[in-house]
């Protein structure tokens, strides 16, 4: 029996055994002979792959990954661009039905950080990071990067829309505030709204999902000080991965759940691109610095971080 034989829809324990029982060179010679994925070009080894997967959940430093998989630092980040790339698009295709609860958390933006000698802004203002958070009863879950500052009506309704299954999502709850109603009115479905300072126990226990979901989230992100803002969305789909292994954990462990998404996944990613990719990145982020300090030399800013208005 091919070694690969059922990945899509076989038991996950089965297949653990299959890797376990095979020669690693036999498994990464029939992979690549699959044709094209997330694996194709590595050198790397399926213990490789199984050791970085398994050390990912815990925040291991890449460095210390590299040791223990036994390559070198470069691989060891290309093979984390690899599985969150993977993971993304996967992500991106997620969908919502039911009753689906929405809000949004924020955190600090690495590129605007904090300062400890001078004046720093109160309230929701554009130095920090709009995350906007779904979840339907079903436990399907979706974390975006949603702009700075307090979002706007489009931005959230950007976000909602592609993840409702078409005429699926038959209630909305959210806290009211009048951001939500586009993305409402473009769902055509029904709403219900709770007041989100209340102490009232019909308004908590309608709230207590997504705002449970809310906490795991930011008790995450937590662990991340001083990340790149342009990791950020990697990072939610991480989170929000991890958390639908864990409901799956007794048919398809972690790791070779990850392993099998990324032979399933058709694309290609290679070093360059992901240094081109970064290069890209890093100029934006040098303009927008650029763009940051000469707005605070002419005292352009406003005094409540120049929120958006919800439209």
């Amino acid at each position: 029996m091919p070694i690969l034989q059922g990945w899509p829809d076989s038991d996950g324990r089965e297949v653990e055994k299959r890797l376990e029982e095979a020669p690693l060179q036999d498994v990464r010679d029939q992979v690549l002979a699959d044709g094209q994925n997330m694996l194709s070009g590595s050198k790397a080894t399926l213990w490789q792959w199984r050791a970085m997967v398994r050390l990912m959940p815990c925040n291991v430093p890449l460095g210390l990954i590299a040791d223990i998989a036994r390559v070198s630092r470069s691989t060891a980040l290309l093979m984390r661009r690899k599985l969150f790339a993977s993971i993304s698009r996967r992500q991106s295709k997620a969908k919502l039905s039911g009753t689906v609860f929405i809000d949004e958390i924020y955190v600090p933006d690495s590129i605007r950080p904090k300062s400890h000698f001078g004046p720093n802004r109160r309230g929701l203002s554009k130095d920090k990071c709009c995350v906007f958070v779904a979840i339907d009863a079903n436990m399907s879950m979706v974390a975006s990067f949603a702009g700075h500052g307090s979002p706007t009506s489009k931005e959230i309704s950007e976000a909602l829309g592609g993840h409702l299954e078409k005429g699926g999502a038959k209630l909305i709850v959210h806290d009211g505030l009048r951001s939500r109603a586009k993305a409402v009115a473009d769902s055509k479905s029904a709403e219900e709204m709770h007041k989100p300072a209340s102490k009232d126990p019909n308004d908590l226990k309608a709230m207590l999902l997504i705002n449970s979901f809310c906490s795991w989230l930011q008790r995450f992100l937590g662990k991340f000080v001083g990340m790149d803002t342009e990791h950020l969305q990697d990072y939610l789909n991480w989170f929000v991965y991890l958390l639908r292994c864990k409901r799956q954990m007794d048919r398809w462990p972690e790791d070779i759940r990850a392993i099998r998404h990324m032979l399933l996944d058709d694309a290609v990613l290679k070093r360059k691109e992901i240094w081109a990719r970064r290069a890209k990145s890093r100029k934006e982020i040098e303009a927008r610095r650029r763009d940051i300090g000469k707005a605070g030399a002419n005292g352009t800013h406003d005094g409540n971080g120049g929120n958006k208005r919800n439209q």
